[in-house]
């Protein structure tokens, strides 16, 4: 087929990778419904709601956000509500804790503030018992190293929104937002019940679209580009070895899957020479 044929050319000469620019309609705002956790100034991630802007920030409706979990009942086992330490961090980035969050099927703890200044909304849970209470949070220390790295790290407890937006504005325009959904936003997608075949007669071609080498189909990997497993468009597939998968852009969750069952070392066992290679 002729999208099959244009499909494959794309993979291969990387047109797949790059920046895309956002329809106006994939800004739209969600309408609101009954089943949506709405803590009054916070609501619950949504799917599809999120881009990722080319910094690394989350973006929804054009805006950028934080995200945070709502629900603290028993959050180290430690719970104040008068100290900062002991409740989440708030995130704005694709940290290493979203990313773990995302691939545990946690996902859903999340929310975003309405309106992003400073102020948090929380739901404590005790029992049958169920409030709200506001509180300001320390930002995640993985996002702020990576936004940050000329603040000192201890000064992420005196850090405040209004230093985020000074460096990061509130608008992204939409050439700075890239076509990947978040990876929370993935965790609630599933894969169609023809993925499967269609995974294995992709891989079945023993070529990794990403450095090119040959592998044994059970050494590939069907890579969704946009983060959609349900998206099995021609365009939206790439067969990936798996070294070259655990270095797609927000993988390190998939990586330390792979580490956990054994098939990063038997993979790097069967292909030494792929170790000691690494992606900029």
């Amino acid at each position: 087929m002729i999208e099959d044929y244009l499909g494959d050319l794309m993979r291969r000469f990387g047109y797949l990778s790059g920046i895309a620019k956002i329809p106006s309609q994939m800004a739209a705002p969600i309408e609101e419904d009954p089943s949506r956790l709405n803590l009054g100034t916070a609501v619950e991630i949504r799917h599809g709601e999120y881009q990722v802007a080319k910094d690394g920030t989350l973006i929804v409706d054009g805006k950028r956000t934080f995200i945070y979990i709502c629900n603290p009942s028993n959050y180290m086992g430690k719970l104040n509500t008068k100290d900062k330490a002991t409740l989440p961090k708030y995130h704005f980035t694709e940290c290493t804790t979203i990313s773990k969050m995302a691939s545990i099927g946690r996902a859903d703890r999340y929310v975003r503030p309405i309106t992003p200044d400073g102020k948090f909304r929380l739901l404590l849970v005790n029992g049958k018992k169920k409030e709200t209470f506001d509180s300001g949070l320390h930002p995640c220390g993985y996002c702020f190293r990576s936004l940050f790295p000329e603040i000192p790290f201890p000064s992420r407890i005196n850090f405040t929104v209004e230093q985020f937006f000074e460096k990061f504005p509130l608008n992204c325009a939409d050439e700075f937002i890239t076509s990947r959904r978040s990876v929370l936003q993935a965790n609630h997608n599933t894969y169609s019940a023809s993925f499967k075949t269609l995974s294995a007669e992709l891989r079945s071609k023993k070529e990794c679209h990403g450095c090119f080498d040959r592998f044994d189909p059970k050494d590939l990997d069907t890579h969704h580009l946009d983060g959609d497993a349900s998206n099995n468009s021609t365009l939206n597939l790439k067969v990936l070895c798996v070294h070259c998968h655990i270095n797609e852009p927000n993988h390190s969750h998939y990586r330390i899957l792979l580490e956990k069952n054994g098939r990063l070392k038997s993979f790097y066992e069967k292909y030494p020479k792929k170790r000691s290679l690494s992606f900029i």
